[in-house]
């Protein structure tokens, strides 16, 4: 019996990066990284098609491991820790799985919750990591000295003049 893994899982595993605008660089390389990924898990699931699971989810959390580093190094994503909780929960699975302790729609279910608490945990800390960016912006603009040239004749010191502030 060949059974699937439901790509979506695949997807949800909290791929989602920011990626800052000015780097079309990083951009092919962050789309290089990814479709290898995709393709190295293409490639386990041909490689470890049947039961037992634990080696098709062993050669699909290197794939994952790989890309998180990728990212990592590209200082587009920190979620390499999380990758790593994320594939030693998908061994547990498989391993219940394999040893019969949970069914087929079991496993199915563990292996798409715990690639959910990876993308929730993951969107939390870009939204963290943003909400810092835009803090620290907001105090940047906070504390910059502005001067200001005022000319031009006014009346009674607050009427008629032009003030230029830079």
């Amino acid at each position: 019996m060949r059974m699937q893994v439901a790509p979506r899982w695949i997807f949800m595993l909290g791929l989602a990066v920011a990626v800052p605008s000015c780097a079309n660089s990083r951009m092919m390389q962050l789309q290089d990284a990814r479709s290898n990924m995709v393709a190295d898990m293409k490639i386990c699931d041909q490689v470890h098609p049947e039961k037992p699971v634990i080696e098709r989810v062993k050669c699909k959390n290197e794939a994952i491991i790989r890309y998180q580093n990728s990212i990592a190094s590209l200082n587009v994503g920190q979620n390499v820790d999380l990758a790593n909780l994320l594939t030693a929960k998908q061994v547990a699975i498989a391993e219940q799985y394999d040893s019969g302790q949970i069914t087929e729609t079991q496993y199915q279910v563990a292996m798409a919750q715990v690639a959910s608490e990876f993308h929730t945990e993951a969107q939390r800390r870009g939204k963290e990591a943003a909400m810092v960016t835009a803090a620290q912006a907001q105090a940047a603009a906070a504390n910059r000295v502005y001067t200001c040239n005022t000319s031009g004749t006014t009346f009674g010191g607050s009427y008629g003049g032009t003030t230029t502030c830079y």
